[in-house]
């Protein structure tokens, strides 16, 4: 859920000031808890590789599942999410 709220608002006059010398229009500051670390990506790793399934490593990361695969991805070949091509050709007989 996004909150949106005007910078006046918010934030103190002189970083208000500070702001729109670098910036026109919607911003978006997103929490401090949500900046990935690289201790959590190494976990999610681990669950992917120890079988875990992708609802459940998106609930205990609070990511999305979407996000689980694109962490995945970086496990090349050793990605168990990934589709497997089919090499072998199928003969009529």
């Amino acid at each position: 859920m996004c909150v949106y709220s005007n910078a006046a608002d918010v934030l103190p006059p002189d970083l208000l000031r500070k702001v729109q010398k670098h910036w026109r229009g919607l911003l978006y500051v997103p929490p401090a808890s949500d900046l990935p670390r690289k201790e959590d990506t190494e976990s999610i790793r681990d669950m992917i590789l120890s079988g875990s399934p992708v609802a459940e490593i998106a609930a205990f990361a609070k990511i999305t599942p979407r996000r689980v695969y694109q962490i995945a991805r970086t496990l090349g070949p050793e990605n168990p999410y990934q589709h497997r091509k089919v090499t072998e050709k199928v003969t009529e007989e």
